[in-house]
């Protein structure tokens, strides 16, 4: 019986903080390494438009988006 009447415990408040700085260094990486990656494409094949670059720092993009949106709306 007294365990339905605890109140639940609280976070530390630098928790948050931890989490979505984390979350911003992923989203930095990730977008780092599509661009990078693209960039050594593009040397290395000599297109005459940065074509890897585009589509690769696009899809880096759009996935550091998609798990930035799938861990905000994740069930605790």
């Amino acid at each position: 019986m007294q365990e339905q009447n605890q109140k639940p415990k609280k976070k530390p408040p630098l928790t948050d903080y931890a989490k979505y700085s984390g979350m911003g260094l992923q989203m930095a990486a990730t977008i780092g390494l599509g661009v990078w990656g693209g960039t050594k494409l593009d040397a290395y094949f000599q297109p005459k438009f940065p074509v890897f670059t585009l589509i690769l720092s696009l899809l880096s993009i759009a996935g550091a988006i998609y798990w930035a949106v799938k861990d905000l709306f994740k069930k605790k």
